[in-house]
């Protein structure tokens, strides 16, 4: 268990990336492209290129060190501004899923508002840091975040009827 802990972080980071895209599938009634689904874990990670003790880290350490070295961990990286510049991008390479891929990456942000004792400086440079709870890494709670992530990825796939029941309230505009 306690190895397993060990890769909550990450896990974690794929599992809220995916949430938002997953539901969207099971609303639409059509499976995402297998492409967006990657560039979706890719971007859930993508906030921690800043470290070079991370997965995403280590995938590009030449990248990583440059940024840690430069800006440090959970600063730029962290930032609504990193988070414009993804939109942007993603807006310019792939105008059909940039909203997904966007979500992707800005779920990591609030991931770390949640996950940790060091928030997530929003409005970087400013040295505001932004916190929505303090839950400790590789903890129970992180466990318990975990699970109701994997559930809610989970749920519109192996029981349609929910995906139904959602889309039966969300208003719809009116065709008149």
């Amino acid at each position: 268990m306690c190895h397993i802990r060990n890769h909550l972080g990450p896990i974690t980071h794929l599992l809220s990336g995916l949430l938002p895209l997953t539901w969207h599938a099971a609303l639409r009634g059509a499976p995402p492209h297998p492409g967006l689904v990657a560039l979706c874990a890719f971007l859930a990670l993508a906030a921690d290129l800043d470290s070079g003790a991370s997965h995403v880290g280590r995938l590009f350490p030449f990248l990583s060190e440059a940024i840690e070295r430069r800006f440090g961990h959970r600063t730029i990286t962290h930032s609504l501004l990193c988070t414009g510049a993804v939109a942007a991008t993603t807006w310019l390479l792939f105008p059909q899923g940039w909203i997904w891929l966007t979500a992707a990456y800005a779920s990591h942000l609030v991931l770390d508002m949640i996950v940790g004792t060091e928030g997530v400086p929003l409005l970087w440079p400013g040295s505001w840091r932004f916190y929505v709870a303090q839950v400790r890494p590789a903890s129970t709670g992180e466990a318990i975040i975990t699970a109701l992530l994997a559930l809610g990825c989970l749920l519109p796939i192996v029981w349609p009827p929910a995906a139904a029941a959602t889309a039966a309230i969300i208003p719809r505009p009116s065709t008149s």
